[in-house]
């Protein structure tokens, strides 16, 4: 099975890209959509992938390269994601990262959420953030069957993304990406130009101790920018904020009715996603729903630890 993301060894990682550019199956067609179609360097927008099978059977790897092309038709490459891997992980919704069968005749749809600036995405790979201009764009996807150094399952549609140059305003912030100086502004950038297109990309980095603190944030982001196309990842920043307020509330300070509480906050921030229409939220809010601690969960956890003589409070 093709390794994902930390896993990989810098000799898969050229097989992968030396694999990349041989012919695809035609069985598998792919369309690629990106909307807004527009954004500035380092900022990631949602990526959509209609996937139709009109071949057998196959077992879609939860991966995917993306391939750039700059309007003056110099090389394409693949884009950079962590650890120079060029490939990034395809949330398909099943479990622990397994593979998606996907049978004949059968159409799915998946995507890509608008990374925040926390997650290294493909939004950042150097080439990019330093050549606004327009960039052609294709998805490679693999079978997970298929050896290391076999090409991808299918190669998508091509779409075309316009990267703008930033206003004089926002150029301190693109040079600082450009640099790898951004945690040092994002305090700056949070409280001083909350107008700024950034801000709500950076939110997840501005460092706060609590779980409701940092939560506070990321509200206080969507509360600026609701339309902002990093909106859903910043509630499931959120959703996650709740839910380690939760597990501490029932382990630290043994109150299973504000874990509770915290519990259904974070449900209410899943719904929301899972409520949008792009391909990612859908997927991803049905995945959260189903690993949500629920009263009954810390109840169960309250039994077993009474029993065992753990807990204190009755």
């Amino acid at each position: 099975m093709r390794k994902i993301l930390a896993m990989l060894t810098s000799v898969i990682v050229f097989a992968i890209v030396s694999g990349a550019y041989a012919a695809p199956s035609t069985k598998v067609q792919v369309t690629l959509s990106l909307t807004p179609a527009r954004t500035l360097p380092g900022l990631a927008v949602p990526i959509v992938l209609h996937i139709k099978n009109v071949g057998p059977m196959i077992s879609l790897a939860p991966s995917v390269s993306l391939r750039f092309t700059a309007s003056d038709g110099s090389e394409p490459f693949l884009a950079e994601w962590v650890d120079h891997s060029d490939f990034g992980r395809l949330d398909l919704g099943t479990e622990d990262n397994q593979p998606l069968t996907i049978g004949a005749n059968e159409t799915v749809d998946l995507g890509l959420p608008a990374f925040g600036l926390d997650e290294t995405s493909w939004a950042v790979d150097r080439r990019l953030t330093e050549n606004p201009g327009v960039w052609r764009v294709e998805a490679l996807l693999y079978d997970s069957r298929d050896s290391d150094d076999d090409p991808p399952v299918a190669v998508s549609s091509t779409a075309t993304l316009t990267i703008e140059t930033p206003t004089e305003r926002d150029l301190p912030i693109w040079k600082a990406i450009r640099n790898l100086q951004l945690p040092g502004m994002v305090e700056k950038i949070f409280s001083e130009q909350p107008d700024s297109p950034y801000m709500p990309y950076i939110a997840p980095l501005v460092v706060r101790h609590s779980s409701l603190d940092k939560i506070a944030v990321l509200e206080r982001a969507i509360a600026l920018h609701p339309d902002s196309p990093v909106v859903p990842w910043l509630r499931s920043g959120i959703a996650n904020h709740y839910v380690f307020a939760a597990g501490r509330a029932f382990a630290v300070d043994e109150d299973l009715e504000r874990a509770v509480v915290y519990s259904q906050q974070a449900r209410e921030q899943v719904l929301r996603i899972a409520q949008n229409q792009d391909a990612w939220s859908k997927v991803t809010g049905r995945k959260k729903l189903e690993e949500l601690p629920t009263r009954a969960y810390f109840e169960d956890r309250q039994r077993i630890a009474r029993e065992k003589g753990i807990r204190k409070k009755p």
